[in-house]
């Protein structure tokens, strides 16, 4: 499978939580901590996959029968769109209207954050192993660089971390 993610968001802001901590039978501790938090997240994520698994995929989507989150549970989701594409052509140059995680193999010269993010685990001693695939977050109009660059039938970049598509 292949993914690429990419979105904006209106503001961000930080929420003041008190950690509660159990510790055995009677013991609790506390710690003050910051959570970042984003407001009006817009993603579009992108999905290249065997025909299986992108049918089973739109299935849950439409007619999922269970609140969809990302990330934790009290961070829920509203699917307003969700698409089948013909195959993205390759275009010339870019300057994304989205902030995104471009893969290491599409261009080193950007200037952006470098994640390491998972793809996909194998089950070894009942614990997940996870592949990564090395990427930038770059921030939108701010992302010049990438001399190829896929895009979907909507004018879409799409980033798939795979160099194979």
């Amino acid at each position: 499978m292949n993914i690429s993610i990419q979105g904006k968001y209106e503001s961000i802001f930080s929420n003041y939580q008190n950690l509660r901590m159990f510790k055995g039978k009677d013991q609790v501790t506390s710690m003050p901590r910051n959570v970042h938090q984003l407001l009006n997240i817009e993603l579009i994520i992108h999905v290249q996959a065997e025909d299986e698994i992108i049918e089973k995929i739109y299935e849950n989507i439409v007619t999922g029968k269970e609140t969809f989150t990302l990330g934790r549970n009290e961070d829920m989701v509203r699917v307003d769109e969700v698409k089948i594409i013909q195959k993205p052509e390759l275009s010339g140059g870019m300057i994304n209207e989205y902030n995104a995680y471009v893969p290491e193999h599409l261009s080193n010269e950007i200037s952006g954050i470098q994640y390491r993010l998972n793809t996909k685990y194998q089950i070894i001693n009942n614990l997940r192993k996870w592949d990564k695939v090395n990427v930038k977050y770059i921030e939108r109009h701010t992302n010049q660089g990438i001399e190829q660059v896929l895009r979907d039938q909507d004018g879409d970049y799409v980033f798939f971390y795979e160099k194979e598509y």
